[in-house]
């Protein structure tokens, strides 16, 4: 089996990773912006009606690539978060199995 975006995926986890090291061992909040990604500047919503007064954008293929591997790093216990909004993390917290998959990445 090949994995078609593995450079990309190996970058956002290694970012995501610096990222919760920087403030461990607080919890953070992370959006795409850790990896280098632009957050919420994607294309407008699709469905609102006229009396909806929404400002927001419908995040970026990027921006959904961030949120899979955030979630996905989550179900498989190397971090943990309290909230997410927008593909936004809140309480972003990394866990020893983190802490141990950290230590055997490769610094960049």
């Amino acid at each position: 089996m090949e994995i078609r975006q593995y450079s990309k995926f190996d970058v956002t986890v290694t970012s995501i990773f610096k990222g919760l090291a920087a403030s461990y061992p607080a919890p953070c909040q992370l959006d795409a912006t850790v990896v280098g990604y632009d957050a919420n500047t994607g294309n407008p919503p699709i469905h609102a009606s006229a009396t909806d007064r929404q400002t927001s954008t419908c995040p970026t293929e990027d921006e959904n690539f961030f949120a899979d591997i955030v979630r996905w790093l989550a179900s498989q216990s190397y971090l943990v978060f309290d909230t997410e909004d927008a593909c936004r993390f809140s309480g972003v917290l990394v866990t020893e199995k983190g802490l141990k998959l950290f230590e055997a990445l490769p610094s960049q």
